[in-house]
């Protein structure tokens, strides 16, 4: 299970088997939910307790088993509650402590045994305290120790046997100092060796051997120093390569064997880089090349060992490139073809070995063509047959003998056709029955085999229907139950032995719409 935290959308727990999100929000009405929609932070501990940072509603406990929340929030008349209720860092350490770092209140360690909070602040008096109250980052080096960045205070390492700070602070005169105390982010990689992202100041990484910093800083002339030297995230992938996310210049990849970094991001004077920085679709192929759908670059692939993106656009001299620049959906079949579907130029499908697309594009004079131009989603079922959805054309059925389609229209009768031809999703239900999702004309369960249709649609007055018919998402649970996300509907659970539907939204503390997520915890399979 993923979860991913927002600014101003609470937290959402992602199910890669499923591949959606439920969200958990704050509801003013009750205290069992999320005291704040803005989180800033997350950890696990050993128990599968999550533990969250709120921008207001200070740290919060997750149980995911009972689906509850505790609160923990500062109390003037309680010297052990919690200093500030703005907690902007979460770090749960090997000992099973929980600390959480404030803005202008310092650093809490919290004990579960004893329900207690531990404040450590600054004291200009005291060199082994805290280097500033304003704690962005925390994390914990192999030796247990605790290593804190503060925003304007430097760095500070806490000695768990001591309990006592040693600083770390920069103020120009040193280049082998911290290039400024302003500090983001903090990493460490495989190799043990701590990273320190800062507000203006690049990324330094610490030699203990030499209790020095080596920094690494934007140079506008040498291409191969970093993006960007506000840097507000670092992480390191599988294969060791560390990635850093900066404020305005995109992300740069870090090359170990040289130190020069490499940037991500469209560029007009580079040829091999992506080329639209909007991007609609993702998918990663069998072959592990990355392929992007953008709004107005067309097709991206991206080999990553080769580290080249090779651009797939409409040319109009070339009937064998791509139909439109505006990629929507992705699908790779189980031969390995790539089927690209576009919003205004069809459905394409590539071939890797010949590298031309094969065009499928709406024919008024022939009525085997695709039903629509503007493809929101292509899917494969169980049996190798290709699924179109269209946003004015229905559904459609690709023959790969006839390379032809057969279509399912709402005008073929409602109680018999498709309820509506703005196709949104499409997912397959064990039996091989298909459940086709809507933009507005709710839910359908389609039997290919009978060409039977059952629809599901939205009731005024029955909270046991569909709560809208604007259906966006789909997701099958293993006992043949759906979860359903809706346009303005929130979130429907449907019972297929009962044939109702559950619904939760707002008045649950649920987001009615998608917000902007900010970091994401990988916790153990649930």
């Amino acid at each position: 299970t993923r979860w991913v935290v927002t600014n101003w959308g609470g937290f959402n727990r992602y199910d890669p088997s499923t591949q959606r999100f439920k969200r958990y929000q704050a509801d003013p009405g009750s205290k069992h939910t999320l005291s704040h929609n803005y989180v800033w932070d997350i950890d696990e501990d050993r128990h599968g307790m999550l533990w969250l940072g709120t921008d207001g509603g200070g740290l919060d406990r997750f149980d995911p088993r009972k689906g509850s929340f505790t609160h923990f929030r500062h109390d003037p008349a309680d010297p052990h509650s919690i200093s500030n209720d703005n907690v902007v860092a979460v770090h749960v350490d090997g000992r099973g402590a929980v600390w959480a770092g404030t803005r202008q209140g310092g650093l809490c360690r919290f004990d579960p045994a004893t329900g207690r909070f531990r404040i450590f602040r600054h004291d200009p008096a005291d060199p082994s305290s805290l280097g500033g109250d304003d704690v962005r980052a925390i994390i914990e080096d192999a030796e247990g120790r605790i290593w804190v960045g503060t925003f304007g205070g430097g760095l500070s390492v806490f000695d768990p046997g001591t309990e006592r700070f040693t600083r770390y602070a920069g103020d120009g005169s040193d280049p082998w100092q911290l290039p400024n105390n302003r500090i983001h982010s903090l990493m460490i990689d495989a190799k043990g060796t701590i990273w320190i992202g800062t507000d203006g100041g690049g990324v330094s990484r610490f030699i203990p051997q030499q209790n020095k910093f080596l920094t690494y800083r934007h140079d506008t002339r040498k291409p191969e120093s970093i993006c960007n030297d506000i840097i507000l995230s670092m992480i390191e992938d599988n294969s060791g390569v560390l990635w850093f996310g900066s404020e305005f210049g995109g992300i740069s990849k870090l090359d170990h064997t040289r130190y020069n970094f490499h940037h991500y991001r469209s560029d007009p004077d580079n040829r091999n880089s992506l080329n639209d920085n909007s991007v609609w679709s993702i998918l990663i192929d069998r072959n592990n090349i990355l392929w992007i759908g953008t709004r107005v670059g067309g097709l991206n692939r991206y080999d990553r060992a080769a580290n080249r993106f090779t651009h797939f656009l409409h040319d109009p001299r070339d009937p064998f490139s791509l139909s439109n620049n505006h990629v929507r959906c992705l699908l790779e079949d189980h031969d390995g073809r790539l089927w690209v579907g576009t919003d205004g130029g069809g459905l394409n499908r590539f071939d890797p070995l010949t590298r031309k697309f094969t065009r499928y594009l709406n024919d008024p004079v022939n009525p085997a063509s695709l039903s629509g131009n503007r493809v929101y989603c292509v899917f494969q079922d169980s049996r190798d047959r290709i699924w179109v959805g269209t946003r004015t054309g229905g559904l459609n059925l690709f023959d790969p003998t006839t390379r032809g389609f057969r279509h399912y229209r709402s005008e073929d009768g409602y109680d018999q056709g498709l309820s509506n031809d703005f196709v949104y999703v499409i997912r397959e239900r064990s039996d091989g029955k298909l459940w086709v999702g809507t933009f507005a004309g709710g839910l359908n369960l389609f039997d290919p085999e009978s060409g039977r249709w059952t629809h599901y649609r939205s009731r005024a007055n029955d909270t046991t229907a569909l709560s809208s018919d604007c259906v966006l998402a789909i997701t099958e649970t293993n006992d043949g139950g759906l979860w359903i996300g809706t346009g303005g509907g929130g979130i429907n659970h449907f019972d297929p032995k009962t044939g109702k539907f559950r619904v939760w939204d707002e008045r649950d503390g649920l987001a009615n719409r998608s917000e902007e997520h900010t970091s994401e915890l990988q916790s153990r399979q649930s």
